[in-house]
């Protein structure tokens, strides 16, 4: 029997000597790819005769890493007594004391949207009052929105615009900075953001693909790429306001689990994050009986899009009977030009400790459109037809079928049949024996008239689940419309903020990556809001250009007069600061109310509006 582990020495620090240097490292137990335990060094410094000079690993781990770690008591501690010391003392890579003159407006502008939606206030209590750690995070969120260049030329573009950070970012300090972000940071931040939602707030959740470079992530995993590429994937969940029209929720999933699976642990993070009186809205990819039941368990308010071919929304429609244009029961509005009914229903369930959970307000709208209808009725024919001229053609080249349940799934309205081709051996003409593995083709085909039963039968129909809430049906449909806005911050996210790639390769700095990302994000859904829904989007046909427009201003700093100035803020770029309620900086000469002087028009003036017509 192998002698027992004591449990406080992965966090006694020693001494490692290695190329000449000697390090201050702990030795934690990990797994290596073989599964085995062992241990490992990790360096948090470096030891100067006595002296323990501290590394960027000391220096941006949690208070709480920190105490764990048991020095020997002859060593000099002294320069961990405060953090601004350990900083200076272990990398000085703020900018050189003299003359500054940089760009400067859009980094003011997305500072000052931080201070309106309280971001910088929840990073500090995020990260225990650390001001230099949240500068940082919000100049690495910043950057790829601003320049849409990645990180690596952060160093160098820090030397032409003003960020909050005045310390230089290279990439190894933005490595150590990612990975001494944890999973329980981002739970602490979006605790913050809980508390500042109102009550029955919409929450829409919908999750998209990121692809990977590389499968050297464990969440990186094949999936569905919704890019169409030969490339692993990860699933990301983002939960956005629809009332305040920002993020406030995200998730890192495997690439392989589907979304039905996930609203399980999403959840648990809700309810541990303290999101209390919310609805959340989902499409129809969350449709399952264990989500409904999930939903009812916590009590949450939903809007839920469900398959009318299945489940409540199946049973409520073969109860309608036969009609000839539209069935009985039924509402016109006649502004969406669209046909409506509502139910009660009621779901019921038992656990394991027996008590049985009932449904709380529990609906089913019904929705109806004749023109939808004939449309897919064509669309079911067309199908079929197109469908046999393509299956024959693959019966006749006997061509081989990777994957037999994919190609039944491509053609639901027919029945595949397969046959199986034993390995064999193929000879060229040169001599040469190629061997052919065991593979399947297809053998024929016939048509499901189940299935175009059941397609006919719901053609024009589509359904929404409501629960906790008393939504008639226009207003649930109103509701969930609105999730389309989501759609456009995923589009924004793949391409203004270019969060398209998983541009990491160690799951040490995976949860840093994902939560920067995350807080650039938030500033850029406001901004994009703003834009949208104010006389900005007249001004401006996209939102990157107010940041265009933004950008000509400059910081220029005086050191020896200790004096910083702004150049002066003119045209669209007061207008800017009017529409988003941010008063222009005293650094500045500029005047946020500025008289507009009219200038007159060549040619002809006008005559006099009394003026009779003849």
């Amino acid at each position: 029997m192998g002698r027992p582990k004591d449990p406080i020495s992965p966090y006694r620090v020693s001494t490692h000597k290695s190329n000449g240097h000697i390090y201050a490292t702990t030795q934690p137990f990990v797994t290596d790819n073989t599964g085995k335990t062992v241990r490992r060094h990790f360096s948090w410094g470096l030891l100067i005769g006595s002296k323990f000079i501290p590394n960027k690993n000391y220096i941006y781990a949690s208070q709480e890493e920190r105490d764990k770690l048991i020095f020997p008591e002859e060593w000099d501690l002294s320069a961990i007594e405060k953090k601004a010391s350990v900083r200076k003392e272990t990398f000085d890579l703020s900018l050189p004391d003299n003359y500054h003159d940089r760009f400067f407006g859009t980094t003011w502008l997305l500072g000052k949207i931080a201070d309106k939606l309280h971001i910088t206030e929840d990073l500090l209590k995020t990260f225990d009052g650390d001001e230099q750690m949240v500068k940082d995070i919000l100049t690495i969120a910043m950057f790829p929105y601003i320049t849409t260049y990645n990180l690596n030329r952060l160093q160098k573009w820090q030397q032409l615009e003003k960020y909050p950070s005045e310390r230089l970012l290279d990439p190894p300090s933005i490595t150590y900075l990612t990975q001494a972000i944890r999973d329980r940071h981002r739970i602490c931040f979006l605790k913050e953001r809980a508390l500042r939602l109102k009550d029955d707030e919409l929450l829409a959740v919908d999750s998209t693909t990121k692809s990977g470079w590389e499968d050297t992530l464990i969440n990186v995993r094949w999936g569905k790429n919704k890019e169409g590429l030969p490339l692993e994937v990860t699933v990301e969940a983002v939960i956005y306001t629809l009332t305040s029209h920002q993020p406030v929720y995200y998730r890192i999933f495997p690439g392989n689990m589907h979304d039905a699976k996930t609203i399980r642990i999403i959840l648990a993070d809700l309810k541990e994050a303290g999101f209390k009186n919310v609805i959340l809205i989902t499409d129809r990819g969350y449709d399952s009986t264990q989500n409904l039941e999930e939903y009812i368990l916590n009590e949450q308010k939903m809007i839920m899009c469900v398959k009318s071919g299945s489940g409540f929304a199946l049973d409520a429609i073969k109860k309608l009977g036969a009609y000839s244009y539209v069935p009985d029961g039924f509402e016109l509005d006649y502004n969406k030009e669209l046909y409506y009914r509502q139910t009660d229903i009621s779901h019921s369930f038992t656990l394991s400790d027996g008590t049985v959970k009932t449904s709380d307000r529990l609906k089913l709208n019904l929705y109806f459109d004749p023109v939808r209808r004939s449309a897919e009725l064509k669309r079911i024919d067309i199908v079929q037809k197109g469908s046999k001229e393509e299956l024959n053609e693959l019966i006749e080249q006997k061509c081989p079928i990777d994957n037999p349940s994919a190609l039944q799934k491509k053609y639901p309205y027919l029945k595949l049949s397969f046959k199986t081709i034993p390995a064999s051996n193929w000879v060229e003409p040169h001599g040469k024996i190629i061997p052919i593995p065991e593979h399947k083709i297809l053998s024929g085909y016939k048509r499901d008239d189940e299935a175009v039963a059941e397609g006919r039968k719901t053609a024009g129909f589509f359904a929404l689940l409501t629960l906790g809430k008393d939504f008639d049906p226009l207003e649930a449909l109103e509701q969930y419309a609105l999730r389309d806005e989501q759609e456009k911050y995923f589009s924004q996210m793949k391409t203004q903020m270019l969060c398209d790639r998983q541009r990491n390769s160690s799951e040490d700095g995976k949860a840093g990556r994902a939560f920067t990302q995350f807080v650039g994000l938030m500033l850029s859904s406001y901004l994009r809001h703003i834009w949208k829904t104010t006389e900005l989007h007249k001004m401006f046909s996209t939102s990157l250009e107010i940041l265009d427009e933004m950008r000509s201003i400059r910081c220029i700093e005086y050191p020896e007069q200790q004096v910083v100035k702004l150049t002066p803020f003119t045209g669209k770029q007061l207008d800017i600061c009017r529409v988003f309620g941010f008063e222009v900086p005293n650094e500045s000469d500029s005047e946020l109310h500025m008289p507009v002087v009219q200038k007159r028009r060549r040619g002809r003036p006008p005559g006099s509006k009394n003026k009779k017509k003849l």
